[in-house]
């Protein structure tokens, strides 16, 4: 993230971040990761809560690897649709 207390509050900046941490996590076998971004105007400036949810860990395994005719990914496609 790149916030700082002091410094305008970019949404656009936000949620490219927060795509990204969802990447991440996903790359990483967290399929429904969630990451979500909150803010409240204040006469201060800009109250933010983020929150991450990874969800759980998945694994997906097919043995014997040889008794799918094709590649996993292709067949079950967890990874594209999230």
């Amino acid at each position: 993230m790149h916030a700082e207390a002091g410094q305008p509050f970019r949404q656009r900046d936000f949620d490219a971040d927060l795509s990204a941490i969802e990447d991440d996590l996903r790359g990483r076998g967290y399929y429904e990761a969630q990451a979500t971004l909150d803010h409240t105007d204040t006469p201060q400036g800009v109250d933010v809560v983020i929150r991450v949810d990874a969800g759980p860990r998945v694994e997906l395994r097919v043995e014997p690897a040889e008794a799918l005719a094709g590649r996993l990914d292709d067949l079950v496609p967890v990874k594209r649709e999230h």
